[in-house]
């Protein structure tokens, strides 16, 4: 048969109303449920003490006994977590005034019961933290040097309580001794022990992570024997498909050339066979490179944002012409160039392939938004509309028809999913009128190096 405590002396309901999470705050109710019950045996047993040993039995004892029942009557009213912090500094407080009552009747400054003293600091800290700690440390110096006063040219104090005995006296020493020692072992012992719950928390969230660390190892080497099995899938599946469409691409272009005879209306259906093999075969590679894009640009360095932009608007100016300004605060980042560099590609391509002007105007910006940079690519062309704003990051999806503009529906993509692999987001703000802006937010892999100047000029630069 087990013996427990009812729960309404152990107050498990106010322990159950302490967040789960907040392991310090359910430690400090356990700690404080030990010290008011030993606290309180501490009041009875020196009640006894001075009621038997006393010779002329005066209000002392009983006052003790009072203020053991203050702390009885302190711990059992609590009836919310809300209530405690003001519990605990009604008990410390009457265990101090319990040890200084006692000390005029054990000896003053040379009570044994000095040595309490330092439990119930170690308890204030534990319990009402730094601030409250030092406040309680502070009442029990204030103690110490009255008592030492009072002892060295008053008579205030005495040794009554032993009968002015040498022998009763190193007893008392002894005993008080041995009880502070065995208290002080006895918390630590608690606090290192698997019963701590701040240590029981702690190794149960360690557990749980090394359970989950598993997992996930599990998982990534499930994942990447997948992302093998997926790339050898979608070789395969291009190459295989890719081969008919390129024999019917071949086949139709043989046909036209060799056939002259071709009615009209044969000859326009087999061009359309041919482009549709040519974009079909267009349509695949955007495919397999899609889905192999953020797995196959992990290589890291810094990179000059600035020149990384001259070197892909240099590319586009060939065949087109392009006035940029770039905004002085481009930063230097530790991040993979090829990526960085494919998503800024990607909004040039579409400035330019989609432009309706004569030339392309193009403006850069950045600016530091908490832990990331967003970047901005604003156009002049004919705008987007509202609708299309989540479309055109959707594969294969274009705004016009593939009849009318030839295009895979890829690059926005693709620039979608190298700017979410590098824990950031794209979106577009658009005015028919001035054009389209495409804003995104980009993560370093590690430690940032902003350019230095915080002067903002733009230059424009005309290319034929």
């Amino acid at each position: 048969m087990t013996f427990s405590l009812p729960e309404g002396i152990l107050k498990k309901k106010v322990f159950q109303s302490i967040d789960s999470e907040e392991v310090v705050e359910r430690q400090r109710f356990i700690v404080f449920r030990i010290f008011s019950f030993t606290a309180l045996l501490v009041c009875i047993g020196v009640f006894a003490k001075m009621a038997i040993s006393l010779s002329n039995v005066n209000w002392l004892p009983f006052f003790v006994l009072f203020l053991g029942l203050v702390i009885l009557v302190n711990y059992l009213r609590i009836k919310h977590s809300s209530e405690l912090p003001r519990a605990y500094l009604i008990m410390l407080i009457s265990a101090l005034i319990v040890l200084h009552c006692v000390a005029y009747t054990c000896g003053g400054i040379r009570t044994g019961g000095t040595f309490f003293m330092s439990a119930i600091i170690i308890y204030s800290f534990m319990l009402l933290g730094r601030r409250g700690g030092w406040f309680i440390a502070s009442l029990a110096t204030v103690h110490i040097i009255f008592m030492f006063i009072i002892s060295s040219y008053t008579d205030w104090t005495s040794f009554s309580l032993f009968d002015e005995r040498v022998d009763l006296i190193n007893e008392d020493f002894l005993t008080n001794i041995l009880l502070s020692f065995l208290l002080i072992s006895a918390l630590s012992s608690y606090l290192q022990s698997n019963r701590n719950v701040v240590i029981r928390k702690v190794m149960q969230s360690k557990q749980e992570l090394e359970r989950i660390n598993l997992e996930l190892v599990a998982r990534n080497e499930s994942l990447e024997e997948k992302n093998a099995e997926l790339d050898k899938f979608a070789s395969v599946a291009a190459h295989d498909l890719r081969a008919p469409l390129r024999a019917i691409g071949s086949l139709s272009d043989m046909i036209l050339e060799d056939e002259t005879n071709l009615s009209f209306d044969t000859n326009e259906k087999l061009n359309i066979i041919r482009k549709r093999a040519h974009r079909m075969d267009k349509l695949l590679s955007a495919l397999l490179e899609y889905s192999r894009v953020n797995r196959t640009l992990r290589e890291f360095s810094n990179v000059e944002v600035k020149s990384l932009l001259v070197g892909i608007l240099s590319t586009h100016a060939q065949n087109q012409n392009i006035e940029f300004s770039i905004s002085e605060g481009m930063p230097r980042l530790f991040t993979s160039p090829l990526a960085l560099e494919r998503v800024f590609s990607e909004l040039v391509g579409n400035a330019v392939k989609f432009t309706n002007k004569e030339t392309v105007k193009i403006e850069f910006a950045a600016h530091k938004s908490n832990d990331k940079w967003q970047f901005s690519v604003k156009d002049n062309g004919p705008g987007i509309g509202n609708e299309f704003k989540e479309k055109v990051f959707v594969i294969f999806q274009t705004l016009e028809a593939r009849d009318t503009f030839e295009s895979t529906g890829a690059g926005l993509a693709i620039a979608r999913k190298l700017v979410h692999e590098a824990n950031g987001e794209i979106w577009i703000s658009t005015d028919q009128e001035h054009g389209t802006t495409f804003h995104f937010t980009w993560q370093e892999a590690e430690h940032i190096e902003e350019a230095k100047g915080n002067a903002e000029s733009h230059f424009w630069i005309n290319q034929a």
